[in-house]
């Protein structure tokens, strides 16, 4: 699905700890974004499934390395930012190398806000320039 910035990208927000779902999802539609936010795996799976979000933003905790290669695979139009303070171990364990260009992102925390929403430009409308 090709988005323009005439569209409102869909952005679900999912951590384990709520006040960081919540309170990102809130500036994501300061933003202009429609976002929304969850803290279990369970409901990510629901409103996945209802909201089909264009970006995904995740902890590792929410369902490990397994959830966000789960949803790339059944959401091919989505693009994933996966955050965690364990990102190394995690991806050492699986054996997976994050692929440059990819739209399935990998960030060790810390990661200040900014860079998020910026990297967030980048994935959903490839080749614009980016205003902060």
């Amino acid at each position: 699905m090709h988005l323009t910035k005439c569209d409102k990208p869909r952005v679900l927000v999912a951590d384990c700890e709520p006040v960081i779902a919540d309170t990102l999802s809130i500036i994501l539609n300061c933003r202009g974004y429609e976002s929304r936010s969850v803290s279990t795996y369970s409901r990510a799976m629901e409103v996945l499934e209802s909201f089909q979000p264009h970006l995904l933003i995740s902890c590792l905790k929410l369902g490990g390395v397994k959830f966000p290669l789960d949803v790339s695979d059944r959401f091919p139009d989505c693009k994933i930012i996966v955050i965690s303070g364990l990102l190394d171990a995690f991806l050492e364990d699986l054996g997976y190398v994050p692929k440059k260009g990819s739209r399935l992102v990998w960030w060790k925390k810390p990661v200040h806000p900014q860079d998020i929403f910026q990297k967030a430009e980048e994935l959903l409308f490839p080749g614009k320039a980016y205003a902060a």
